[in-house]
């Protein structure tokens, strides 16, 4: 007789219970996916306005580093200029004005600081600008500047740009912000506060990768130029160098002859722009109708206690706005 021992009287394979041929793991029902479609469209909709908000405040803090940086070169240039922030040397007819000659009451008065270019004049004297608008580089006539110029050089014959030493890169000349610039028909002598050629194209500003591409449409700000970093006629710190518009401020139709408002398609929108002052500190401005920046700060006739006019009434004609 065989008997069997426990080891072969053990089942080979245990039961794991009843199977159900065919059955699968059940998935999502059409509500289901509905609710989870749903729930992830609500988040997108709470998330991108605060994603679009963090982006805005990011771009416009990188512009007002920018700013001041900008602010500090025109400082370190003052330094060595007996306190005054750059100007375009003077030709004739800016001498004679500085002079008090041919003006109102003989009273000294800045001008044709735009004769190289505006702004763009204080960093480049080889201003050729984006390749893709040959017909409308700035030619600046009376031998001064101009494309294929050999002798590219201010009035004073110096041909080196006055901010070269005082800023190693160009890049915080354009705002992260800026998203429109007109490029305007300068083929002729026209970049003057008397120019009338109508807007040719939009163009978004770019940094610019060296002086050639220093160009007045790729330049984000202005500049008010004629200001000294300490003057016992003003009181209270002045801007100098922010956020431009896109509206009518061509060389000293900015702010000076322009409203002076921002709108939605400049820089930050239209409650204003990014600026530096004489005393270093960067802020926004804001600008509305009735209390833009330029009637605050430089407005003819106004006295207030952050205008330049408090003591001396006609400081504001003597400067000049750049962009």
């Amino acid at each position: 007789m065989v008997f069997a021992t426990p080891a072969q009287s053990r089942p080979r394979f245990a039961s794991v219970g009843p199977r159900c041929p065919g059955r699968t793991r059940p998935g999502f029902t059409l509500i289901e996916l509905l609710v989870v479609i749903a729930v992830i469209a609500l988040l997108i909709g709470i998330l991108l306005p605060a994603l679009g908000k963090a982006r805005a405040t990011a771009k416009s803090a990188r512009c007002l580093s920018g700013v001041r940086q900008m602010g500090l070169a025109f400082t370190l240039y003052a330094n060595d200029s007996k306190n005054w922030y750059p100007l375009i040397p003077f030709n004739q007819t800016a001498k004679d004005r500085w002079a008090g000659k041919s003006t109102n009451g003989n009273r000294r008065n800045l001008d044709q600081q735009w004769i190289n270019g505006g702004l763009a004049g204080l960093f480049s004297l080889n201003q050729l600008g984006d390749p893709t608008y040959p017909s409308y580089k700035p030619v600046w006539v009376g031998g001064d500047v101009g494309e294929g110029d050999a002798a590219e050089h201010y009035a004073d014959k110096n041909s080196t740009p006055l901010m070269r030493r005082y800023i190693d890169g160009l890049s915080a000349l354009t705002c992260p912000s800026d998203r429109r610039d007109p490029v305007m028909n300068h083929t002729q002598n026209n970049y003057s506060p008397a120019s009338t050629n109508a807007l040719v194209l939009n163009h978004v500003p770019k940094p610019p990768g060296g002086e050639h591409e220093v160009v007045y449409y790729n330049i984000s700000y202005l500049y008010f130029a004629g200001l000294k970093t300490d003057e016992s006629v003003i009181v209270t710190a002045a801007p100098i160098f922010g956020d431009e518009t896109n509206g009518n401020d061509l060389t000293t139709n900015a702010y000076y002859n322009g409203d002076g408002l921002f709108r939605n398609d400049d820089n930050h929108g239209n409650e204003g722009g990014q600026y530096v002052f004489t005393d270093g500190h960067g802020a926004f401005v804001k600008s509305t109708p009735g209390d833009t920046i330029q009637q605050r700060f430089f407005g003819n006739g106004n006295t207030q206690a952050q205008s330049i006019n408090v003591i001396d009434k006609y400081r504001s004609e003597r400067i000049q706005t750049l962009d």
